[in-house]
């Protein structure tokens, strides 16, 4: 699902290395924690998957951006109603002829290969993603209705909201590979437990045998080891440009946690 090859990345002025000689396979199915000190390079390991990192040099293979969605600390808000927030970034209910947006949601499956979600399905993500509410004031209690409600969204959602409605289009979009950059650190731990519950849920193979999400994360928590197969430490006692990856297993994680009193059961 993610390639990496000798991959090396620099400061735009290629005056220090940020990552040095990186190999990394993540197959279908397991998942990635990024981790290490501000200024280690784990962002620019982000830009540079997504396309928008090139000082340095190396080789990165990953599905094509229809199928990858990266999630950053920040979610970005469209301009539009509360169903285009879900459906962001595919094309909004507006672009295309007709009310009933028929259309649009001709146009999005054509792009992504997946039949635009009903009325009903995203009402449902909400309430997976603890927004029922969000529509409900925005429909003046009419939940349905909050759905063609416009709004300033970057200020009407509280940040905590906006990483819960990020979840929620990966819900919606269910994307090959999902890249998330602290996308809960404004949450508390029960909560990041509940979205990541929700990212397993779709790490599983679908019905029809296809394979689910596959995710890589950068984080600072410790309580996110437990959602995640491999964890890729930047920097540390290797010194400017190194790296150490590990698999998290049991024993790992009763290093980091002890007597597991951090544990949180769902």
């Amino acid at each position: 699902m993610l390639r990496l090859r000798d991959l090396r990345l620099l400061t735009p002025d290629r005056s220090r290395t940020l990552i040095g000689d990186l190999r990394l396979d993540l197959p279908s199915g397991r998942h990635l924690l990024v981790v290490g000190n501000s200024g280690a390079g784990k962002s620019s390991l982000l830009r540079a998957v997504a396309g928008l990192w090139d000082d340095g040099d190396g080789t990165i293979e990953r599905p094509d951006d229809d199928h990858v969605a990266f999630v950053p600390q920040r979610p970005y808000c469209t301009l539009g109603t509360l169903r285009d927030q879900l459906l962001y970034p595919s094309v909004s209910s507006n672009e295309g002829a007709g009310e009933d947006g028929v259309e649009a949601k001709a146009t999005r499956q054509r792009r992504t290969g997946k039949e635009a979600p009903s009325d009903t399905e995203l009402l449902e993500v909400l309430g997976r993603v603890d927004l029922t509410a969000v529509a409900e004031r925005a429909g003046k209690g009419d939940a349905m209705r909050g759905l063609d409600a416009r709004l300033d969204w970057s200020n009407t959602l509280s940040l905590g909201e906006q990483q819960r409605l990020a979840f929620g289009r990966l819900l919606v979009s269910r994307p090959r590979l999902a890249i998330l950059d602290e996308a809960t650190s404004a949450l508390d731990m029960v909560t990041e437990a509940r979205m990541y519950g929700l990212l397993k849920d779709l790490a599983a193979p679908s019905s029809g045998g296809g394979a689910g999400t596959t995710y890589v994360s950068v984080g600072h928590r410790p309580s996110l080891l437990r959602y995640h197969s491999l964890r890729l430490r930047l920097g540390g006692a290797g010194g400017e440009g190194s790296h150490e990856l590990e698999d998290i297993d049991g024993a790992a994680l009763k290093a980091e946690f002890g007597d597991g009193s951090f544990v949180h059961n769902l």
